[in-house]
């Protein structure tokens, strides 16, 4: 939780976090119910976007070819009901990704 009290500057600096992420932290979750069939609807668009990532760039350690791929079927959206039993947790994900 990020409050005005939240202060992780330790764990960062421990973790060698010094350049442009100050501030951000990567956590891994599991994810269960119609949260994780938004997040998978998200991965599902970005994967199948007809972008390619870094793709013209005149920069050496950028430049690479995207490997080909095959684009994935959407998700069935008959039910967001996903498990047996939902809880009554309220989630709300961030997802952060660059626009260039």
């Amino acid at each position: 939780m990020d409050t005005i009290n939240h202060n992780s500057s330790a764990i960062r600096d421990a973790a060698g976090i010094t350049y442009e992420r100050k501030g951000w932290i990567d956590a891994h979750v599991r994810i269960y119910g119609p949260a994780a069939k938004d997040v998978a609807s998200n991965f599902l668009a970005r994967w199948n976007s007809d972008y390619l990532p870094c793709q013209g760039l005149d920069d050496d350690l950028f430049d690479y070819e995207n490997p080909p791929y095959k684009k994935l079927p959407p998700l069935d959206y008959a039910s967001s009901n996903t498990t047996a039993k939902l809880g009554k947790q309220s989630v709300q994900l961030v997802r952060t990704f660059s626009c260039k």
